[in-house]
């Protein structure tokens, strides 16, 4: 097959643009010292069908918005990247649906496209604006657990034991004291002495459990760790299915 034939081929097949560029290129063809007559009729002949060709094909013209400038902005015409000029890009293209996709990044918008032989579309299509990015999530705070409120509540009823305890045992010594002269106490003293050691005691064990419960208290409220309402309401949802 001739260049010449090919070129109609193609123009058989709606393929006026490959079909011009075929005619060109045999136009163009340098004239050799030995040429036929032949080669040259289809040279001039290549030449003409170009020219034939030239009003009929397509042209598409895509205007990109949503995009300050051309950096990282991408335009293509079935797959083939097309130059972007000041938010524009031309093609000479063959009559029919084509596939124009505008992008940047990885966010791109596609429209299938189609011109008549001869005419010259305008389109305009937009780059999809960028994702907002997300949210910051709530700061996280501390809660109080009810494993929590309940050590500070051993925590005070041992304070609370102590205080009283240790009152009593202070009441006690100061009735031994009235009781006694030196070395020498009635019998009733006996009996607060051994009142006093019972509620020193009790002072001491409630002054123990007081700070167990606090320890407790302050393990459970700084070891655990924080949570933010969003998963807090999260529980709650899971828990409401």
């Amino acid at each position: 097959m001739t260049g010449l034939e090919l070129g109609k081929a193609h123009v058989d097949l709606g393929e006026l643009v490959e079909a011009r560029e075929v005619f060109l290129s045999v136009a163009r063809i340098p004239i050799a010292s030995d040429e036929t007559d032949k080669s040259a009729r289809s040279r001039a002949e290549a030449a003409e069908l170009a020219d034939q060709l030239q009003p009929r094909i397509a042209t598409l013209v895509v205007t990109v918005t949503g995009s300050p400038n051309d950096d990282g902005v991408r335009v293509s015409v079935d797959d083939v990247t097309t130059p972007l000029v000041a938010h524009v890009s031309v093609r000479r293209t063959n009559p029919g649906p084509h596939t124009v996709v505008v992008g940047a990044g990885d966010r791109a918008r596609k429209e299938v496209i189609t011109v008549a032989e001869g005419e010259t579309k305008n389109v305009t299509l937009a780059v999809p604006p960028a994702p907002e990015p997300a949210a910051a999530p709530p700061p996280a705070r501390r809660e109080i657990t009810k494993l929590t409120w309940a050590a500070l509540g051993v925590g005070a009823a041992g304070l609370a034991l102590g205080g009283v305890a240790g009152g009593l045992a202070i009441g006690k010594a100061h009735d031994v004291d009235r009781q006694c002269e030196g070395l020498h106490c009635l019998p009733s003293a006996k009996e607060a002495v051994d009142d006093g050691r019972t509620w020193a005691t009790l002072s001491t064990i409630g002054f123990a459990v007081a700070a167990a419960g606090l320890v407790t208290a302050a393990v459970v409220y700084f070891a655990l760790p924080r949570h933010t309402k969003q998963a807090r309401f999260g529980g709650l949802l899971d828990a409401s299915f």
